[in-house]
């Protein structure tokens, strides 16, 4: 079995580490951009797309990146269908190199590779066509190896899963990751038509670890932008960072803003890779002369 991935560029923070979680059990990593380094709403993300760029080429010993710039963007049209389009033009690039794809976002880190591609080989095994694998959304760092993660409102672990991470070449998608293919699917607690597995083996989703300043650009270019109430996802999350016992009580006291509980990740996620990681996504960083976009400019 043979396994191909596709990543969408435009978030160049944790990019690194995330192609590095799965690079050696790849064939081939497809790197889908708008031709216009425009994001699907048609906002202008040339720093971010041209830096996404420089990095996979700095992070690609084998040559395993297969660049695919297309026409993307989609500014009369839900962000979503314009993501849906590009998601589907990458599976269909990808599904020439491998059996399987990938498709895990670059801020999604493939914490235990073994347990992730074994489930994976389960799926192959079981005759289905998709594998739904849970991850962890980690909310903000807040110190050294300690952040806070979303929860469930007694505080135990939330499984998100947007989809299948992972689907049989020639897949088609139905909106966004998901598709109507038969599915396996796994989460923390198991049961009802789902099978378990160990929160120590999720995906690590670091959707919004990152500056305040990338915060406020990924308000503009998510394609969740238009559905979401910016201004206040962002004061929340401001507040946690900074009082982070008063969001785990409120938590527990008014979960429909989300339940967050702290949480204390391995070594390699301490506050260096933090500050390392969110600085390659930074909007001021990556416009500045010394940004790394600077050689791809053109």
């Amino acid at each position: 079995m043979t396994v191909a991935a596709y990543v969408l560029l435009g978030d160049p923070a944790w990019l690194v580490p995330s192609i590095a979680s799965y690079y050696d059990r790849v064939t081939t990593i497809v790197a889908s951009y708008d031709q216009d380094h425009r994001s699907w709403s048609g906002a202008p993300m040339g720093p971010e797309m041209r830096a996404c760029i420089r990095l996979l080429r700095d992070h690609d010993p084998e040559h395993k990146v297969v660049l695919l710039p297309g026409a993307f963007a989609r500014p009369d049209e839900h962000p979503q269908e314009g993501e849906t389009h590009q998601r589907q033009a990458s599976i269909d690039a990808a599904s020439a190199h491998g059996d399987w794809v990938l498709q895990l976002d670059t801020d999604e880190i493939v914490h235990d590779a073994d347990r992730f591609f074994r489930e994976l080989d389960l799926t192959e095994q079981a005759g289905l066509d998709a594998l739904e694998y849970p991850a962890r959304w980690i909310y903000a760092h807040l110190f050294d190896r300690w952040y806070l993660e979303r929860a469930t409102r007694r505080l135990r672990t939330w499984d998100a899963v947007p989809g299948p991470v992972a689907v049989r070449a020639g897949t088609r998608l139905r909106y966004l990751r998901q598709t109507d293919a038969a599915s396996r699917r796994l989460r923390f607690t198991g049961g009802d038509g789902f099978e378990p597995l160990p929160v120590a083996s999720a995906i690590l989703h670091f959707s919004m670890v990152r500056t305040e300043r990338a915060m406020r650009a990924k308000s503009r270019i998510t394609a969740h932008a238009p559905d979401l109430d910016w201004d206040l996802r962002l004061r929340l999350w401001h507040e946690a960072r900074r009082r982070p016992t008063r969001a785990v009580v409120r938590s527990v006291i008014t979960p429909s803003f989300g339940s967050y509980r702290p949480t204390r990740l391995p070594a390699a996620y301490d506050a260096d890779v933090v500050a390392e990681q969110t600085m390659a996504g930074d909007p001021d960083w990556l416009a500045s002369p010394d940004g790394p976009g600077r050689e791809l400019a053109s």
